[in-house]
């Protein structure tokens, strides 16, 4: 099982990862002057159940719009890199 967390507080991400002896799974969230961004997870998740824990709460920055379609790119990029499932933890 691959645990990752996309907020930059991961707080309850680092609880959940504690209480279930899981170790949060890196990944690369890289933003470009154009507003594009780069996704992806440096563990091959290849056969892999994959749980992704993203808060949708907008800030002074993002959106929840902008929130949700990071949430929805970064588990597509999961699937494209083979994991067997991806299921999204919206707290």
């Amino acid at each position: 099982m691959l645990l990752f967390s996309l907020d930059s507080d991961a707080t309850f991400a680092q609880a959940l990862a504690g209480g279930l002896a899981v170790p949060l799974a890196p990944h690369e969230d890289r933003g470009f002057e154009d507003g594009e961004h780069k996704l992806r997870p440096l563990v091959d998740p290849r056969g892999r159940d994959a749980y992704v824990i993203h808060s949708l709460h907008g800030g002074p920055v993002d959106s929840p719009h902008d929130k949700l379609c990071h949430l929805l790119m970064f588990m597509a990029t999961l699937r494209e890199h083979g994991a067997a499932r991806v299921t999204a933890v919206v707290p």
